[in-house]
C-alpha cells in the first residue's frame, strides 16, 4: 500500500474531498475512521486525515483517533480540513496532538465546502454548492501533487487575528459538544425509520418506543438532522424550515454503520 487516507464525515463533505484526493493520488485506500480499529497503517508511505472543522478545531472523534492510530515510521502525514467558513486552528491542533506521540505533521490543507450547521444557517443554493465542489476538485489535485512531491510545512489554518481568538472559542465549544444533543428534538413527523440511529458515527442515538433519544456523547456532525428523510429532527425549533444539506454524491445508506440487509 502506497497511500492511505482516513476520513470522518457526517454529511459527506470530508468524505468527498478525501475521495477527490485519493483519485488524484491514483486510488489511494480510503478508510472511515469510525470503522478503523486504530491499528498500524500497514506499509503506507503517505497517511492523510480528512475531517470537517468543528468549533475552530478538530471533531472530538478525530482528536481521539489521532491519539490512538498507529502510523508507519517515516510516513508523510498530512491533514485535509473541510470548512464552511474558517479552518480555525484545526491543523495546529492535529499537529500538537500527533507531536505528543512523537509524530510530526508534514502539512495541512483546508478546503471550503458548503456548510451543514443548520442551527446557524440553511443549506446554500445548488449553484453555490456546485461552485464549491468544482473548487474542491481543483484544490484536491493541488494537494495530491504536493503529497506526491512531499511538500513539507504547509499549514492552512486561519490568518493571524483569527488564530489568536480561535483557541478561546475552541476551549468553550469543545466542552459543550458532547451535551449539545440536549437541544435536539423530534417532531410529530417522525416515522421511526431508524435512519438517524444508523447514520450517527458514534452511536449516540437509540430508538426508544420508536423515538430517537440522544445519549450525551454528541459530535455535532448533524448527520441525524440532515439525513432524516422527513426532516423530523430539529435543534430546538430554530432549525425549523431551514433547508437541509448533505453532499449529493452520497445517500444515507453510505453512512450507516450497520445497513439493513437487502430484501
Amino acid at each position: 500500500m502506497q497511500d492511505l487516507i482516513y476520513w470522518f464525515s457526517g454529511t459527506g463533505n470530508s468524505r468527498a474531498v478525501a475521495s477527490y484526493v485519493a483519485t488524484e493520488l491514483g486510488d489511494a485506500e480510503l478508510v472511515p475512521m469510525v470503522k478503523a480499529a486504530g491499528g498500524e497503517a500497514a506499509a503506507a508511505a503517505t497517511v492523510g486525515f480528512a475531517f470537517p472543522v468543528y468549533y475552530f478545531g478538530l471533531p472530538l472523534f478525530v482528536l481521539d483517533f489521532l491519539n490512538r492510530v498507529e502510523i508507519p515510521e517515516g510516513a508523510f502525514v498530512y491533514t485535509v480540513a473541510t470548512m464552511g467558513r474558517s479552518p480555525g486552528v484545526a491543523h495546529r491542533e492535529a499537529a500538537a496532538t500527533l507531536r505528543q506521540r512523537g509524530i510530526e505533521l508534514s502539512s495541512g490543507w483546508s478546503v471550503k465546502m458548503p456548510g451543514n450547521y443548520t442551527p446557524l444557517y440553511g443549506a446554500p443554493s445548488p449553484r453555490f454548492q456546485e461552485h464549491c465542489f468544482a473548487a474542491a476538485r481543483t484544490k484536491a489535485k493541488q494537494i495530491a501533487d504536493a503529497v506526491r512531491a512531499r511538500h513539507y510545512g504547509r499549514i492552512e489554518d486561519s490568518f493571524l487575528p483569527m488564530r489568536m481568538v480561535s483557541p478561546m472559542f475552541r476551549c468553550v465549544g469543545k466542552k459543550r459538544i458532547p451535551e449539545a444533543d440536549r437541544a435536539f428534538k423530534v417532531s410529530e413527523h417522525c416515522t421511526s425509520c431508524g435512519v438517524c440511529e444508523q447514520v450517527c458515527p458514534v452511536q449516540n442515538l437509540k430508538l426508544e418506543e420508536g423515538q430517537p433519544t440522544w445519549q450525551g456523547q454528541c459530535q455535532e456532525c448533524m448527520a441525524c438532522l440532515q439525513w432524516c428523510p422527513v426532516e423530523a429532527i430539529e435543534v430546538g425549533w430554530i432549525t425549523k424550515g431551514r433547508t437541509r444539506y448533505r453532499h449529493p454524491a452520497f445517500t444515507a445508506e453510505d453512512f450507516m454503520l450497520h445497513p439493513a440487509p437487502a430484501h
